[in-house]
């Protein structure tokens, strides 16, 4: 969907957090505690900056932030939006006892147009 300097940045289709996303690392390690610190760095100075930009986009009240690694052994972040009228505020993504379905396809695609716009608009030199 879209890429920075050290990362890709993927929509997961999620009706229940709307604009909820995966950061991935693009050089591959299986843990964070394997990357680089200057690697290391960068990449959470880009899952920050992504995260400012979606809050702004998505007008979240806040965007949790999770890299656990359990399911998938490369190093990436979820970027989770939060919404003032949260059914469920306390509970994960993981833990949401909500049906998941996808975004609608015209959600997703105006979700899509303007992340894609955002990224470009946005500096991430590190």
């Amino acid at each position: 969907m879209g890429e920075t300097r050290f990362t890709h940045v993927g929509l997961y289709s999620d009706a229940r957090f709307p604009g909820r996303l995966i950061v991935s690392l693009k050089p591959h390690y299986e843990e964070f505690s394997e990357v680089p610190e200057v690697i290391a760095a960068a990449f959470m100075l880009e899952v920050s900056r992504i995260s400012k930009a979606l809050k702004s986009l998505t007008s979240a009240r806040r965007v949790n932030i999770a890299i656990l690694g359990n399911a998938e052994s490369h190093v990436h972040a979820h970027l989770i939006p939060r919404y003032e009228k949260d059914p469920l505020p306390l509970k994960s993504p993981w833990d949401d006892p909500r049906k998941r379905e996808p975004l609608s396809s015209s959600n997703e695609k105006r979700f899509l147009r303007d992340l894609r716009k955002m990224l470009k608009q946005t500096q991430f030199e590190v």
